[in-house]
């Protein structure tokens, strides 16, 4: 058996030149002196393999197959280096990692020859079209849109399912882009199977799915729409009381280990069953919602020349079934033919300072392409939304179809339904307003399928713990997704920038901006004291210095010697209109009673830094029960964890729980009531 076709690659007759004989392989020299002969086939569906229409490529080290992977998933694309080293060794790169990729990289040029491994701008590239990694491909096809004809969707779906050459992705290549990718390839491959199946009921083809679906349901037996299916298909076969059994053997382990009963879809399905009906009508039309689309129709820039005469990865065999995502069926109405190019990214900062690396760092991960997420956190008023927008605009040619943004105002009181920000997007795209669907799981569908094949950039302000963003992220590779939110929310994301206040000198930058440079120049002292009174804040910041500016015989020394009194501090703040006040009244009155009483006390300490046995000595807690109560202040984004065990306070968050407490004194209010009550203002 010869190497291509021992894994599952089946060459067509006649494209083979000659196969190496055992214990033969050509030498690297003669590799890159054939490469642009060779047909390339990358398989990260399984154990990692390189193969040719010659050979199989002997197998590399963990790391090198992980550098391998990254820049294999963005085939023609360039990787930039420190992309590359956030992939290998994520948050803690050793001090010789840039010296390391080089290292690897060379390594891969000497194996797959120079013309393969190129060096483009500040990265490298895998100088092969999408089609010749089978990742990529299968990506393609599972996440084509269905065409409701179950015949053509489920060739298409079994195509897609039959890549796979293992039960997980990547098995061996380490670090985190790979841990990533191979959930993200695992999940996508459950939700490929579900719909295979489906397909295969609405065909008629019952009896041939029934062992692979009892297989599935034994894997997973949590996912009730498979077990849904199962017992569709076996009602179908004339066995009623085996789905019957189905149910009720379900509807007690979700009650027995989750506690919950069983969802109302299979709940219906067992009503239909019971009446002797059958719950999907063989006759009913495919319309399973869409989670991912084809590969973008315009290229990504710094798109590279394919190889000429490349194909695709022949599929293999379709393996046996795994259990499914639970994933609803419904009919997604059609798009129009020409859909618009959407540009509503809001104006970009006009005196925007510092943050270079903080955007650099996500311009270079987002423009790195695949399912690109960067995203922003930091305090409220730290400029979260400032470095949004301006990074939206360094790459916004990056996506020719488009840009979609929206702010979901999750620190608000009123946070944006998921529902009403995709009906908006739904309406930019050019659904006509009576066409958009009225459930939120249809209308992401619909989104979904409206960005499939595009390259869009959807960027999301102001994202909350409670808002359910996860319908608004794109499900196709072309498009890439920022997102900004106060603490981080659990999802993956490609690279992820956590603000702090500005450094001195960039304080000072942005309020000689502001008042100009002879008037702040004229006072350096003064600037000085402003922006450390406010902690470095920029929103503070800017709201003091434009206080300033409107008041041109004010002196920046007479306003800072107001602010060393926290009270006319925030008092000025809030004068000056950065709502900062309004924040903190919101983010307190979200607060428990013990989360309330604790900040109070750390508060009216003289120290900003605490270990947690300090803090613990402060709230008179044991340290167990008191590092679960400073936690849930990081999550709130009222304190910050620089290492383990450690917290500190930003200035002005003391200040205004300092003012807090005095209040409380004064009113006899007691922070117990924080949960129900909300706190009082300190205006």
């Amino acid at each position: 058996m010869s190497p291509a076709t021992s894994t599952g690659f089946a060459w067509r007759a006649g494209e083979v030149s000659a196969f190496p004989r055992e214990g033969e392989r050509p030498s690297a020299s003669a590799r890159g002196s054939a490469v642009a002969g060779l047909r390339w086939c990358f398989a990260l569906l399984g154990v990692p393999e390189v193969m040719t229409d010659q050979e199989r490529l002997p197998a590399m080290s963990p790391t090198q197959t992980a550098l391998l992977a990254a820049l294999a998933l963005q085939a023609g694309r360039s990787v930039g280096v420190d992309e590359l080293i956030d992939g290998l060794y994520g948050d803690s790169p050793t001090r010789s990692a840039g010296s390391m990729i080089t290292t690897y990289v060379l390594r891969l040029r000497k194996v797959l020859g120079p013309e393969l491994i190129v060096r483009v701008g500040g990265g490298y590239a895998l100088n092969v079209p999408r089609t010749a990694v089978d990742a990529l491909e299968f990506e393609r096809l599972a996440g084509a849109p269905l065409l409701g004809d179950a015949s053509v969707d489920a060739a298409r779906l079994q195509a897609a399912l039959g890549l796979w050459h293992g039960a997980t992705a990547l098995v061996g290549a380490i670090g985190p882009l790979c841990e990533r990718q191979r959930e993200v390839l695992a999940q996508r491959r459950e939700r490929a199977r579900l719909q295979w199946f489906e397909c295969q009921l609405v065909l008629g083809r019952h009896a041939e799915i029934l062992a692979d679906l009892a297989a599935a349901c034994e894997l997973t037996p949590f996912a009730e729409r498979l077990q849904a299916l199962r017992m569709m298909a076996l009602f179908r076969c004339g066995r009623q009381a085996e789905a019957l059994e189905v149910f009720h053997r379900v509807r007690g382990l979700l009650a027995t280990e989750l506690g919950i009963d069983p969802s109302a879809d299979l709940a219906a399905v067992q009503q239909a069953i019971l009446r002797g009906c059958d719950p999907q009508p063989r006759s009913a039309p495919v319309g399973i919602e869409v989670f991912g689309g084809a590969e973008a129709s315009v290229p990504p820039p710094r798109q590279l020349p394919s190889l000429s005469g490349e194909r695709s990865c022949p599929p293999r065999q379709l393996p046996s079934h795994s259990g499914q995502l639970p994933c609803p069926s419904h009919q997604l109405p059609s798009l129009p033919d020409q859909l618009p190019s959407p540009r509503q990214l809001p104006s970009p900062p006009a005196d925007l300072v510092g943050r270079e690396e903080e955007i650099a760092r996500l311009t270079s991960a987002v423009r790195a392409g695949g399912h690109a997420v960067g995203l922003v956190t930091g305090m409220g008023g730290v400029g979260k939304s400032t470095v949004l927008v301006s990074v939206a605009h360094a790459i916004a040619a990056d996506f020719p179809d488009g840009q979609l943004w929206a702010c979901l105002r999750g620190s608000t009181e009123a946070p944006v339904g998921a529902g009403e920000v995709l009906a908006g997007f739904l309406t930019a795209l050019g659904v006509p307003a009576d066409r958009v669907p009225g459930g939120v799981a249809e209308r992401a569908a619909l989104y979904r399928s409206a960005l499939a094949g595009r390259s869009v950039l959807v960027v999301l302000d102001d994202v909350g713990d409670a808002t359910d963003f996860s319908r608004l992220l794109p499900g196709t590779a072309g498009c890439a997704v920022l997102i900004s939110a106060r603490s981080r929310p659990a999802i993956g994301v490609s690279a992820a920038v956590r603000l702090e206040g500005l450094a001195p000198a960039e304080s000072a930058r942005l309020v000689c901006a502001i008042l100009g440079a002879e008037r702040a120049g004229a006072e350096p002292a003064a600037v000085a004291a402003l922006t450390a009174a406010c902690g470095e804040l920029p929103l503070a910041v800017r709201a003091l210095a434009t206080r300033l500016a409107r008041r041109p015989a004010w002196t920046v020394a007479s306003l800072a010697a107001r602010l060393s009194d926290e009270a006319f501090l925030l008092g000025e703040l809030e004068a000056g209109g950065a709502g900062l006040v309004e924040a903190f009244d919101r983010l307190f009155g979200r607060l428990t009673g013990s989360q309330a009483r604790a900040l109070h006390a750390l508060a009216m300490t003289a120290s900003r830094d605490w270990s947690l046995s300090a803090a613990a000595a402060v709230l008179g807690l044991p340290e167990a029960q008191a590092e679960r109560i400073l936690e849930a202040l990081v999550d709130a984004a009222l304190l910050t964890s620089p290492g383990p065990c450690h917290y500190s306070c930003h200035h002005l968050v003391i200040a205004y729980a300092r003012a807090w407490a005095r209040r409380e004194r004064r009113t006899g209010w007691e922070p117990a009531r924080a949960a129900s009550e909300g706190t009082p203002s300190v205006r």
